[in-house]
C-alpha cells in the first residue's frame, strides 16, 4: 500500500468519493457497511469515469469504461471526533460469479487526518456480478472481514 502526504489532489479525490457515496445512496446503489463494535467498515463502488483522471493517476488507478473504483474506510466509533478513520492493514479479494478470483490492490489516500483506501476493479464484459471479501486489521485490533456482492456495468 502506498501512503502519500495530504495535497489538494487528495482532498479533491476524497471529496469526489464522498459525493459519489451520497449520490449512490440517492440512486439506491448500495453502500456496504458492517458494524464491528468499536469499528465500522464501509465500502462502495463507483465508475472510474465519474472521478477526475488526474487524482486517480496519483494513486496508480485507471480511468476507463471497464474499471470501477472501490473505496474502503474504517471508522473508529469510539473516537471523540465523529467520522474519525483509522489506518489499517487491508486485503480485498474479488470473486466473479464464474468462479475466477483475484486480489484488488488498494492504495491509501490520506487527507485532513482521514484515511481511505482506493482500488481499481476490472469489469469483464458489459455486466458482471462480483463478490467481495474485505479484511481489515487496525494496528490495535483483531482482523475484521465483511462480505458483499455488487452488480457492475461497463460502458464497453
Amino acid at each position: 500500500m502506498c501512503i502519500r502526504s495530504c495535497s489538494r489532489a487528495v482532498l479533491v479525490l476524497l471529496t469526489a468519493v464522498a459525493v459519489l457515496t451520497l449520490c449512490a445512496r440517492a440512486a439506491h446503489a448500495q453502500v456496504h457497511e458492517v458494524d464491528f463494535g468499536r469499528y465500522t467498515v464501509r465500502a462502495n463502488l463507483a465508475s472510474s469515469m465519474s472521478l477526475p483522471a488526474g487524482e486517480l493517476n496519483d494513486y496508480g488507478l485507471l480511468r476507463a469504461d471497464d474499471q470501477a473504483v472501490l473505496s474502503v474506510v474504517v471508522l473508529d466509533d469510539t473516537a471523540d471526533v465523529p467520522g474519525a478513520t483509522v489506518p489499517v492493514r487491508l486485503k480485498v479479494q474479488m470473486r466473479r460469479l464464474a468462479g475466477s478470483s483475484h486480489d484488488i490492490e488498494m492504495h491509501a489516500a490520506v487527507a485532513n487526518d482521514r484515511v481511505s483506501y482506493l482500488g481499481n476493479v476490472p469489469i469483464r464484459g458489459n455486466r458482471m456480478t462480483a463478490h467481495f471479501s474485505v479484511t481489515v486489521r487496525p494496528s490495535h485490533g483483531e482482523p475484521m472481514t465483511m462480505h458483499f456482492a455488487e452488480r457492475l456495468y461497463s460502458r464497453r
